[in-house]
């Protein structure tokens, strides 16, 4: 990963830090089987095999910012996506913290 960010000094308590961050990752073994059975089923029944398959290589981006306040308080908000072929994965968070 690379991370380009800046720094922002909204107040003199008051930082904000914007940051976004681009990356690879590569996955040499990117097929994973699961074997299952149902609960409650009869032996006879068996089981049965569940595949997934995922890119060899995926991208990764990061997008966030960060505010910080003298006196303990701070949020982070981000957004991240890993994609590659037909996959795309994307979570967004928010962390509050008050330090005392």
């Amino acid at each position: 990963m690379i991370e380009i960010g800046g720094r922002v000094n909204v107040d003199e308590a008051t930082i904000l830090r914007p940051f976004a961050a681009v990356g690879v990752s590569i996955l040499p073994k990117s097929t994973r089987w699961i074997d299952a059975s149902f609960v409650g089923a009869s032996p006879g029944d068996g089981t049965f095999r569940s595949y997934l398959n995922l890119p060899d290589v995926l991208g990764k981006v990061e997008l966030g910012a960060q505010l910080y306040h003298t006196g303990g308080f701070e949020v982070k908000a981000e957004y991240t996506a890993s994609f590659g072929g037909s996959f795309l994965s994307q979570s967004a968070s928010v962390r509050l913290a008050y330090n005392f």
